[in-house]
């Protein structure tokens, strides 16, 4: 019983110790509090002038000099920045800005600014992935200009840029002309010395804040700022719905809307020899909106898929013209090769840079109008 006892008077006790959070004792990490600490939920990367380093934290928790969003009471975003040497440095420093604790580890988003993307982003990115503190899977975005100009431009509208991203990443719509890059897999995918990498692009056109495109990086430097539309995802096979107008000779139009999307890439390779690459899209739509009388015979659909395939074509044909004039495999044709016929890619892999830029590309898509209902006339009275 005594055994028993001071076994459970040694729980209790050890227990108390884990449980007191606001207490200090010198056995024990001290412990704080969830309020004493700053959610940072968004981090801007810049190049300063004369080779400094710029870094800002934005975070939703403190009370700003405004006393809340728009005025109101309570918590508001609050969006500070240093200037150092390294990033180390400009870290300790916005700390000291900050009046409570910067808690990192819950960054979900990274903004790179144009001047440090066209310096190196390898050097702009090795300290938060060096410290455990920071997240390697947060999503990385780059943008024109300096990434804290754009943040600060943001604060006036009526959502934080946190609360965009997180609604327009769960957004099928939004995410037609984009997509969603983490940190961890941009570096990984700038060490693969034959490829290149499309990184998402944010931008601020007057009250909005839209993603649309991508920076174009390779070998850890921005290459050039690409809006392909919906044609790049089209390539890369993250269209999950899409609007496709086709005009009639009136100019009334009657909307498709894309439900289905697959994209299959494939080398041509005849006699060991790679000539070019074969892309197949196969789309399945149906009809979303009716600007004009339209009559749901056989020829009539035909049309609506040839005028779909026509737009789907044009769409890719120009991601591909893009990334080949920039000389930036961003698809990953080359994999495609090595995968399928490793011993022809040996041959090939030393002069990659001079091939793909040429590289004839063919492509198919196999375009389908589904579902479209009993409807034959756009809504009118009369």
């Amino acid at each position: 019983m005594k055994r028993f006892a001071l076994f459970s008077s040694a729980v209790f006790f050890l227990l108390s110790l884990l449980l007191s959070g606001c207490t200090e004792i010198e056995s024990f990490p001290l412990q704080k509090e969830m309020d004493m600490y700053s959610m940072v939920r968004l981090i801007t990367i810049d190049r300063a002038e004369n080779g400094m380093m710029r870094m800002g934290a934005f975070t939703v928790d403190e009370v700003g000099k405004n006393g809340g969003m728009n005025g109101e009471s309570g918590e508001s975003p609050v969006f500070l920045v240093s200037e150092q040497e390294s990033l180390a440095q400009a870290e300790k420093e916005l700390q000291q800005k900050f009046k409570k604790t910067l808690y990192w580890n819950h960054v979900d988003y990274y903004i790179i600014g144009e001047e440090a993307a066209r310096d190196d982003l390898s050097k702009y990115t090795d300290y938060v992935l060096r410290n455990i503190m920071f997240r390697s899977s947060a999503s990385v975005y780059v943008t024109g200009g300096a990434a804290s100009d754009f943040v600060e431009a943001s604060l006036d509208l009526p959502f934080t840029v946190a609360e965009y991203l997180d609604n327009a990443t769960a957004s099928e719509e939004t995410m037609n002309r984009t997509s969603i890059l983490t940190l961890i897999d941009m570096v990984i995918a700038e060490n693969d010395p034959h490829g290149a990498t499309a990184v998402p692009m944010i931008a601020l056109d007057g009250e909005d804040i839209i993603l649309s495109g991508y920076g174009i990086v390779k070998g850890f430097v921005l290459l050039d700022f690409i809006n392909m539309d919906t044609g790049y995802n089209y390539l890369t096979d993250e269209v999950h719905t899409d609007a496709i107008a086709v005009h009639m000779p009136d100019g009334d139009f009657v909307e498709l809307n894309v439900k289905e999307s697959a994209t299959k890439i494939s080398p041509l390779v005849t006699n060991g020899a790679l000539e070019g690459i074969d892309i197949v899209c196969s789309v399945k739509s149906s009809i979303n909106e009716l600007h004009a009388p339209f009559f749901f015979d056989a020829e009539s659909i035909i049309s609506l898929e040839d005028e779909q395939r026509k737009h789907i074509i044009e769409e890719i044909t120009g991601a591909i013209e893009t990334i080949q004039t920039l000389n930036a495999d961003t698809i990953g044709f080359w994999k495609n090769i090595w995968v399928r016929h490793p011993l022809l890619w040996e041959g090939l892999t030393g002069d990659w840079d001079k091939i793909f830029p040429d590289l004839p590309v063919h492509i198919t898509v196999n375009s389908h109008v589904e579902r479209v209902f009993d409807l034959t006339e756009y809504n009118r009275r009369g």
